[in-house]
């Protein structure tokens, strides 16, 4: 067992050999310190509070390890899961900085290096927003381990257990989007065989993600292994194993999953599963005792609800919904128009195949009769390769609909008060800046015209009426038409212009695609747009609470990118930001996942004024772009997600606009969230 270092010595020779700094990086952290660490402990607290090293590398260190902090090019920076096969590490490309999360197994035996392999294989066959993605698999020496998609957030068997039983809203929404990935699963020929709350993950920004798929099998691949070291002994969990796992029936398919989805389902809403007892017992119990009745658990469950997991709890697989698909069906009138559930659906086979538009029709029509109240009717099927798409309401399948004919530029925004001054604390407009009152609504010229197609501007949409523009979308409409008040209100201290306040905003979840928002009634405050600026961007906008802030999230959904939030500083809310002068802007951000951009303060004609990056880290960040207003030109805030994926959200909780003199850093860093300072660019 290696020594734990005695002396700061100690342990900088064990930093050195490890590799985790160089040695210039080193001597400059040591040297922004006034007086040398008196204590190991004290020298890795304080290297683990400049960001030089991480908690885990530091333990790590003081224990005297300085060996396996790297796989390849990636650098292990902490330990994020443990099972039996092995632990999970939170790692991060040494070059490219992309954080990941590699599986390394404990054991190199054969049984357990085939059960990697058939998992890394299994993973590498899918691609799907709510499965978790592969992206290697190697081995160093006698180490084997997998690199995957680094999901920044908690199971769900931990949520409950942190939380206790999850509402219904939301037990569905993750229910239905679990069953979407196993139905791009379905549709590779997979069955999972381990669905559990366990490995279930939730992500920061809402998306549920599928995880392990080490007991996965493919029947129909004809591998002498498809079945592996398993064949013959129960695979899968005890306590949401399907009857025909447990009694390790040859013919399990994709309905042995929704089985394990409905057990999972129970502990979600329950906060235990079906069935209590040993293992042998829990076994045995799901082969022949029918689960309790969710609304008899409870007399105010949605008795429809409880028929449907009823169903997903049959006994006979011939009982159960067939396909993934039909459950997310079967549970559409308990949804609230999910923008997730509706992107995961068009990542499957069954938004491209012909009968689409007929299944559609059907489906919508009986989601749109069907009260959430009344009982869902549980009758036998025959097992049969149908597939059906969740009524999540008629505007969000639209969406799917249209996937592939993806055109131009989309954004939703609000349109003014008659009296700006009057419904806020903004000062009246200036007079001598009366003739630009109009301004507002004309649209903007977009910074390059040839990635811009026409688009319908949102308020006319609602009215009911179809404007086209000559270029983008208006980002702030005229003062005839209604909206809320704008979210601004002057800070304490006097001196800030503008201070973002998205307390009375609802939350909402949008998705931008074709020109078009989905849902279409939604408005932001006056002021406040969100858009996709390049043709066949695929935008989704989201305000909701987060790590205990309210924040507006922007995703890219394909790969053309350029969603943004952007705030209309002068020509909507009439700031009074004077020509030539300095003034700062600062916005306090998040980043899930490999979210990363920039901040960009912008003129009339799309060029930069000021510009911060936006960079991944861990919590809650601040940047600040120092600008000088143009004589001749008007400003407005930009904040643009640069990464592409349903996961990569980019937060934004705050914004503050004041000249460079009014706080000081450590204010404006308490201000907006960040502890130790501002980042000042």
């Amino acid at each position: 067992m290696a020594a734990a270092p005695s002396t700061t010595t100690d342990l900088l020779d064990l930093i050195r050999r490890s590799g985790l700094l160089t040695p210039e990086a080193l001597d400059t952290v040591l040297k922004q310190r006034s007086s040398p660490p008196s204590s190991p402990s004290s020298l890795a607290s304080y290297l683990v509070k400049t960001g030089s090293l991480t908690s885990f590398q530091a333990k790590m260190l003081l224990s005297g390890k300085h060996r396996g902090f790297r796989l390849g090019a990636y650098i292990l920076r902490d330990q994020i899961g443990q099972g039996g096969m092995g632990a999970v590490y939170l790692a991060e490309h040494e070059t490219l900085r992309r954080r990941v999360a590699i599986k390394v197994l404990s054991t190199g035996g054969t049984a357990a290096v085939d059960r990697l392999l058939r998992e890394a294989r299994s993973a590498a066959a899918l691609d799907h927003p709510n499965i978790v993605h592969l992206y290697d698999i190697a081995s160093q020496g006698p180490t084997h381990y997998l690199v995957m998609e680094y999901v920044d957030g908690q199971t769900l068997d931990k949520l409950v257990a942190d939380d206790g039983p999850l509402p219904c809203s939301k037990a569905v929404e993750y229910a239905a989007q679990t069953a979407a990935g196993l139905q791009h699963a379905f549709e590779k020929g997979f069955v999972h065989r381990d669905i559990k709350p366990a490995n279930l993950m939730l992500a920061r920004d809402g998306t549920v993600k599928i995880l392990d798929m080490g007991l996965a099998r493919s029947p129909a691949s004809g591998e002498a292994g498809a079945e592996g070291p398993d064949h013959g002994t129960p695979v899968g969990t005890a306590d949401y194993i399907s009857p025909e796992q447990a009694m390790s029936a040859p013919d399990q398919d994709i309905r042995a999953d929704i089985y394990s989805l409905g057990a999972t389902f129970f502990t979600l809403v329950v906060g235990r599963p079906p069935f209590d007892g040993n293992t042998t017992q829990k076994l045995l119990q799901h082969q022949i005792k029918t689960p309790p009745s969710l609304s008899a658990l409870d007399p105010s469950f949605p008795k429809g609800l409880a028929a449907v997991v009823a169903r997903m709890l049959a006994k006979r697989p011939d009982d159960r919904y067939a396909t993934p698909a039909e459950v997310v069906t079967a549970l559409a009138p308990w949804m609230q128009n999910s923008t997730r559930v509706v992107i995961a659906l068009s990542h499957t086979d069954l938004a491209q195949k012909p009968e689409f538009q007929d299944t559609l029709a059907e489906v919508v029509g009986a989601g749109a009769k069907r009260s959430p109240d009344a009982p869902a009717e549980v009758v036998r099927e025959q097992h049969r390769p149908r597939r059906r798409l969740a009524a999540v309401g008629l505007a969000a399948f639209a969406l799917i609909a249209s996937v592939g004919v993806i055109a131009a530029l989309g954004g939703f925004t609000a349109s003014p008060p008659a009296s700006v001054a009057a419904a806020s604390n903004l000062p009246a407009a200036d007079p001598k800046t009366a003739a630009d009152k109009d301004a507002a609504a004309q649209p903007t010229k977009p910074r390059d015209e040839s990635v811009f197609a026409p688009a319908t501007l949102l308020s006319e949409r609602i009215a009911g009426k179809s404007t086209q523009q000559d270029a983008a979308v208006s980002l702030t409409a005229g003062p005839s038409r209604a909206a809320t008040a704008p979210p601004v209100k002057l800070a304490a201290d006097g001196n800030v212009l503008f201070t973002l306040d998205l307390g009375p905003i609802p939350e909402f979840d949008v998705v931008i695609e074709n020109g078009k928002p989905t849902p279409p009634d939604l408005k932001l405050p006056f002021g406040m747009g969100a858009w996709v600026w390049k043709k066949g961007a695929v935008g989704a906008f989201r305000c909701m609470t987060i790590e205990g802030a309210k924040a507006i999230g922007v995703t890219n959904l394909n790969d053309a990118g350029s969603a943004q939030y952007s705030v209309e500083l002068e020509t909507a809310l009439r700031l009074k930001i004077e020509p030539e002068k300095q003034y700062r802007v600062t916005v306090g951000y998040l980043t899930a996942n490999e979210a990363k951009g920039f901040v960009e303060v912008m003129n009339k004609e799309y060029k930069k004024v000021g510009r911060a990056e936006v960079v991944a880290k861990q919590g809650w960040q601040v940047a600040e772009v120092l600008f000088t207003r143009p004589a001749d030109s008007h400003v407005r805030l930009v904040v643009e997600n640069t990464a592409v994926g349903e996961g990569n959200t980019l937060f934004v909780k705050s914004v503050d606009i004041s000249p460079p003199s009014s706080a000081s850093p450590m204010l404006r860093a308490a201000r907006h969230g960040q502890p130790g300072g501002a980042l000042v660019f």
